[in-house]
């Protein structure tokens, strides 16, 4: 800490400090001085970035090289004290001893932004405030840094994702040609292609039908990551089992029937895409056979950030816009007539349009495939589905040290005069939480 600060530091107006794309960051840099000071101003940027690091072994030289690449999402900075042409030969502005909140604002942008992630050995997706008092002495700037959660939109409700799978089927013939039995055949389907951590992989059914000579000890089922990185023509990928489920099913030579098989998915990452990093998932369902290669079938998934909807939805903006829904039922073309609207005031199956924070009266449309599809498809809507709590939990890999890789970002040069930064950072991710319905 230097001699003149007491306390450097910066808070988001938002509790859970999670953001999607599109939406307003607000937050104050606090900063409470120990006597009067000369500054030419304080500054304050919003950061995000994807990076990658691949080391690799180099034969010919005979020593490892390590690899590194960057795509950046969002930069942007702002004074929040003093004039952002100030010089370095002017006198600066005072600063007397005592507490100064500066508050500040930006918008993450109304793109694509992929999901916050917090990998091994310097691979990460983060975004991040960062402030920084300009001085007199260059050796000599403060600086702190805030670390936040951003989820891209990743909507269960679209068809593709919500349409079931088509049943996948999987045969093995053993032993030679001359004395080859009956094969062993597998049938599932899954009840959907995209899913929030929190709910349950449901497997329609699995049909086991063995007309060979060996008998199945079990099936198995298992969610699997794959995070493939990505340098300078250089790529890693590693996989990670994050729930697995065993059914010991002795079967000799007969034919077997699973329904109602579930797989819970924890705090994962969500799917994402980008140059230097991609993260994919994928259910992998086989049976466990003694002494030879197992016959499985492959599920690839998404994770999710916005829920599947069930009738009598709550669907809520994100964004501190008012008109983010109305605009979108409009240019949907789903908006009624107000006549309408009173007529189906006593209707009990209705989706409410509610804008956060609460503006103007509220929208009430029927429920129906159309309008639910309409709405779940718009980017700017999250959908909270009826009958299940949506909340954010940590990610099941914790105890994420980020502080030696986050310096590497930071506006400032000078790595000095840091006061207070991010030692370990762990993203939040969406995760339901299912409730019983009193009428169900």
């Amino acid at each position: 800490m230097l001699p003149f600060v007491r306390i450097f530091a910066i808070e988001l107006s938002q509790t859970e400090e999670v953001y999607y794309p599109g939406q307003a960051i607000q937050g104050t840099v606090i900063l409470v001085l120990k006597k009067d000071i000369q500054i030419y101003r304080i500054k304050v940027r919003l950061f995000g970035r994807a990076k990658s690091r691949i080391q690799h072994y180099d034969r010919r030289q005979d020593k490892w090289k390590t690899y590194t690449e960057e795509e950046v999402f969002v930069d942007d900075a702002k004074s929040v004290f003093g004039q952002e042409s100030a010089k370095k030969e002017e006198s600066g502005n005072t600063l007397e001893k005592g507490r100064h909140d500066f508050q500040f604002h930006f918008n993450l942008p109304n793109a694509k932004l992929p999901s916050s992630y917090e990998g091994s050995k310097g691979n990460n997706i983060r975004y991040f405030i960062e402030a920084w008092i300009e001085m007199k002495e260059e050796n000599s700037n403060p600086i702190v840094t805030k670390t936040f959660t951003v989820l891209e939109y990743i909507d269960c409700n679209l068809v593709d994702r919500r349409t079931p799978y088509a049943v996948m089927e999987a045969e093995k013939y053993f032993c030679c040609f001359l004395c080859r039995h009956g094969p062993l055949r597998i049938l599932a389907s899954l009840d959907r292609k995209a899913y929030c951590p929190g709910e349950n992989i449901h497997l329609r059914e699995i049909q086991i039908e063995n007309n060979s000579n060996v008998a199945v000890d079990a099936v198995k089922m298992k969610l699997v990551q794959s995070v493939l990185y990505k340098a300078r023509g250089r790529r890693s990928k590693g996989e990670k089992i994050y729930a697995n489920k065993k059914t010991t099913l002795p079967l000799s030579k007969d034919t077997a029937t699973l329904k109602n098989e579930t797989l819970t998915i924890p705090a994962l990452p969500p799917t994402i895409t980008s140059r230097p990093i991609s993260i994919s998932y994928f259910v992998k369902v086989y049976l466990d056979i003694p002494r030879a290669f197992d016959l499985h079938l492959t599920f690839p998934i998404e994770i999710a950030t916005i829920p599947i909807q069930r009738t009598r939805s709550i669907v809520h903006s994100l964004l501190l816009d008012p008109n983010a829904i109305n605009n979108a039922l409009l240019s949907s073309s789903l908006a009624l007539k107000e006549s309408e609207m009173e007529e189906n005031d006593a209707d009990e199956n209705v989706i409410t349009t509610q804008p956060k924070p609460v503006l103007g009266p509220i929208a009430k449309f029927k429920t129906n495939d159309s309008i639910a599809s309409a709405l779940s498809s718009h980017p700017l809507i999250a959908v909270t589905p009826c009958g299940a709590t949506l909340n954010y939990q940590p990610c099941v890999d914790r105890n994420l040290f980020i502080k030696d890789n986050l310096q590497d970002n930071l506006q400032s040069e000078d790595t000095t005069s840091i006061i207070s930064m991010d030692d370990r950072f762990i993203p939040q991710y969406t995760y339901v939480k299912p409730i019983k319905l009193d009428n169900d």
